[in-house]
């Protein structure tokens, strides 16, 4: 199979597109963070032509399902974790980098994992991480996350206490999988944000969820519906902590 045929980005427009996507005086983008987001396209494109990272074509549909679908979540990790927040992430399953490297754009005191199993994916988001400077605060883990151990993690998520503060997923699998593979990069205080599009009925808020292990146990602590600009489809972020 052919790869995806995606035209170069313009980056005046991506900077247009963003700006006139994020209109968020509350949560404000320098001009610094919108040219990075350009740029992340820029190189988005430039390997999809040979790689195919991305099935999404177009300016408009990139910057609204890539820069935007991970900036709506922004603003609710802050106020779960406080202005600038400085903790520990990982994004699971991180593909081409949403939301992981939207992410270290707008929140750069965080400290963030990007795992992704994928060689082709991970040389992806090493050239993008070196590109943007984000040398020190970003690391790329080449496994997969069932492979991941608390000595395994990178030296930026190993300040105690041990374990991530935030662990996200963007459609890497089932909740309860999804909890499942991560909970041995967790600790007692780690909380999940699970990226979903349409809304499984069976999760709804305090809902308990007994994993297949019979051992560990996770507490839905609230979903919530999020609204991405130009986009008119269901999107969720589903907060979740460990139950004890």
């Amino acid at each position: 199979m052919g790869a995806t045929q995606v035209q170069p980005v313009d980056k005046l427009g991506a900077e247009a597109r963003i700006r006139q996507g994020w209109d968020r005086p509350d949560f404000p983008l320098s001009d610094a963070q919108i040219s990075a987001l350009s740029d992340y396209l820029q190189t988005l494109n430039r390997w999809n032509r040979v790689h195919s990272l991305t099935a999404i074509e177009g300016l408009e549909d990139q910057v609204t399902r890539h820069i935007l679908d991970a900036m709506a979540v922004w603003p609710e990790i802050v106020r779960r974790f406080g202005p600038d927040p400085d903790i520990r992430i990982a994004d699971i399953g991180s593909g081409m980098g949403v939301p992981g490297i939207v992410w270290a754009v707008v929140m750069p005191q965080s400290r963030i994992d990007l795992v992704e199993r994928s060689q082709k994916k991970s040389a992806f988001l090493r050239q993008v991480c070196g590109q943007l400077n984000f040398q020190g605060r970003v690391d790329i883990l080449t496994k997969d996350v069932k492979q991941m151990a608390l000595k395994e993690m990178s030296q930026s998520a190993l300040a105690e206490p041990f374990g991530y503060d935030l662990i996200t997923s963007r459609a890497f699998a089932a909740p309860s999988d999804f909890l499942d593979k991560t909970y041995a990069i967790s600790n007692q205080h780690t909380q999940w944000a699970a990226l979903i599009g349409r809304l499984d009925p069976e999760i709804c808020e305090h809902t308990l969820i007994k994993m297949n292990n019979k051992k560990n146990y996770f507490l839905v602590d609230e979903v919530k519906k999020i609204e991405v600009p130009y986009l008119h489809e269901d999107r969720h972020l589903i907060w979740i902590r460990r139950s004890s």
